[in-house]
Order: C-alpha cells, then structure tokens, then sequence
C-alpha cells in the first residue's frame, strides 16, 4: 500500500457528482452562512495535505487562511454555449456536446505559492447557494531547468568546488551515487549528496523537480516529458553498469525512492554488485525492496534511514506491514548486519506508531470537527 495521492484534477462534473458523499467542509469558517458560501474538500486529501501543510508554520497559516477566503469570491456566470448572443454565435448540435464535454471538466485554481488548490463551484442537492468544493491539490516546485543524468563536482583553480557537470559517459563503477528527492537546483542537489554520502568524489543523479512532484505524493498518473526522460536516463545508467565489478554504492532519498521504482522497471537480471541505502522514502517503499531483493541487490548494513520527515512518517505508517514482509524477504544478514537489521527491523515497528495515529484521523468519521480541525489533531503526531 503506498500513500494516498490526490484526486484527478481534471475529473468530469460526472464523477464529480459521484463523490459528494467523500466531501466535508474545510474548516469552521467556511461552513457557509453569515460567513460566505461554504467550502468543502475532498476527504483523501487528508493525508497530502498533511504531508505539505503544517498549521502551526506562518506558511500552513497563511495557506489555510487564502483557502478560507474562497468563501467571498465572486460567483462566476457563464452563457450558454452557442446562445446566439454577440461573442457566443450558435453552434452545432455536435459541437455543442464537445463544447460540453470540456466544460464539464473545468475547474479553478487558486495559486499560493508552490500550491495549486483545484476547486469548482457548484450548487449540488442540500447546498442553499453555490459552493465552493476543492477536488484536487498539486504542489508545483520551480527548478532551475536543469537536465535530469548524472553530475560530478567540478574542482575550481583555486580549490573547492567549481559548479557541476554532467558525466557523459555514465560510468560509475566503484562510485557512491546519490539520487536526491526534492530539490530546485542541481547545486543544492549535489551539495546534499556530498553531504549524505561524505564523500567529496561521489556523483548525483539528478531528478528535477518537476519529476519528482509528478509522481510524488501530490502526483499525477499522466507523466511529462521531463518526467519520463528522467526516468529513462536513470535506467540507462543501471543498464550501462549492471555488471560493476567494483560496485556501486546508491543513496536514495525521498521521492526519489519513486524515480528508481520507475527506472527497475526496464531492468532485466541481477544487480548483485549494487548497494542501496533509502533515506526518509517517500511511498512504495515495500515495493523497492522487494524489488530490490529480487533482483539480488545488497541492502546491508544501515540501508534504512529517518531523520523527522512528515511524507516519510506518514508512508512509512501506512505501509508498515509490506515494508516488514519485504525486508524479510531480504537475505539473512550476516555478522553486524544482524545487529543493524534487528535494529532497522525494530525501529520501523515503533516508528509507524505515530504514523498510523495520524493517518487514523484521515477516515474524517467526526461529525463534529472540520478538515483543518482533524489536520491540526494529527498534527499532534508530527515527529
């Protein structure tokens, strides 16, 4: 089981229709009235939200509060289409339904910050006036246009280093190699990866941010061209060095964990020569591992790491049980690595603890407390 993503943005007025039952309302402010008219939310942007927005940050504030003021924006009066008046001249029967079929989709977006909120107004059975009803959110991060592929640290004249650059040839045999999660420039990225790895000469393999948004946990099931090039070179790479005769230390982090789950899928055969270490994973998780194992990859020693991430607590809450099955599949460790994973084995025991209590208020089955409410409950377990 992997974490919940966010509805489909684009859904039909159809499906929308569908779902009502799976709406509440967002917080107390907006539960129409004197007020304004009245928000509601989808239910299973429980969990997404809670992974993006912290109540008790200046920034979750100011996000919740932008999302309550959508009960005084303006009611949007639409024509008919093809009604015959000036600038809206009648139209076929047959474009008329594909005219239909386009508005049946439409939404709004209100925009703050590197959040998309997608919503529609409507006026659905038991509404006393129009509504507003958020169906999808997506977090969009900006990245400075770097190429996804693999990058070294250059070495200025004068020592230090000198900016990044792209390793053509994709030989990293005998290298560390981090792939990072979210990061807005290949400088941040490599500068983690020296970090995480301690190592001054290893390499990154580089996800723009765009790639890892797409299939992170506000993601979409369409992907880009971005998306899929990143994906594709990842792939290359194990390809071009499946067969390392000296080895190829990984370091995975967050949503990258869902790049390199993409990327296993054009891998035939073993990668025995291969270490992967996970750090704070974002979703499919279980499903690396096993992966991982049966392609006959190392995953020794401190393989697993958390370090207080709210995307990785909740994931890790949810896929509990698979993450323990998977790495029981996983070969019997030997010497200290019994000792580091009886440890990893115990840690992800009691760490979903607090993980699954907050992912319990995401049933929404309160009838008296609101969206924000529960958000601010769970918060409670936020480590």
């Amino acid at each position: 089981m992997s974490l919940p993503s966010a509805p489909n943005a684009s859904a039909s007025y159809f499906q929308f229709q569908q779902s009502l039952d799976q709406y509440v309302f967002f917080s107390p402010l907006t539960m129409g009235g004197a007020s304004g008219r009245a928000v509601k939310i989808h239910k299973d942007l429980f969990l997404p939200f809670f992974c993006v927005v912290d109540p008790n940050t200046h920034d979750g504030q100011s996000i919740i509060r932008q999302i309550e003021n959508l009960r005084t924006t303006c009611t949007i009066v639409r024509k008919e289409t093809g009604s015959g008046y000036r600038n809206n001249p009648p139209q076929g029967d047959k474009h008329k339904t594909q005219l239909g079929k386009v508005t049946s989709a439409f939404h709004q977006v209100l925009i703050i910050k590197n959040l998309h909120v997608h919503y529609r107004m409507s006026q659905e059975a038991g509404d006393k006036a129009p509504g507003i009803y958020i169906s999808s959110i997506r977090q969009i991060n900006r990245d400075a246009g770097g190429a996804p592929g693999l990058y070294e640290q250059q070495s200025s004249v004068r020592g230090g280093g000198g900016g990044a650059k792209k390793v053509e040839n994709q030989q990293i045999d005998g290298k560390k190699v981090y792939i990072n999660g979210s990061a807005k420039t290949i400088t941040k990225a490599i500068f983690d990866a020296r970090k995480t790895t301690k190592d001054d000469s290893s390499l990154l393999f580089y996800c723009p941010a765009s790639a890892t948004d797409e299939i992170g946990v506000l993601g979409k099931s369409i992907k880009s061209r971005t998306t899929t090039n990143t994906i594709n070179e990842l792939a290359s790479v194990l390809k071009k060095n499946q067969k390392a005769s000296r080895g190829v230390t990984w370091y995975v982090e967050g949503e990258g964990v869902n790049v390199l789950n993409e990327a296993m899928k054009q891998i035939s055969g073993e990668l025995t020569t291969h270490q992967f270490n996970l750090i704070n994973p974002a979703t499919n998780t279980a499903k690396l591992i096993e992966t991982l194992a049966s392609k006959k990859a190392k995953c020794e020693g401190e393989f697993f790491q958390y370090d207080s991430n709210r995307k990785a607590l909740i994931s890790i809450g949810i896929q509990k049980d698979e993450i323990m099955q998977a790495i029981g599949k996983l070969p019997a460790g030997k010497n200290y690595d019994i000792i580091t994973r009886n440890y990893i084995v115990k840690f992800i025991n009691e760490l979903p603890s607090m993980g699954t209590r907050a992912a319990a208020q995401s049933t929404l089955t309160s009838t008296t407390k609101t969206f924000v409410q529960l958000i601010k409950t769970a918060g409670t377990y936020r480590k």
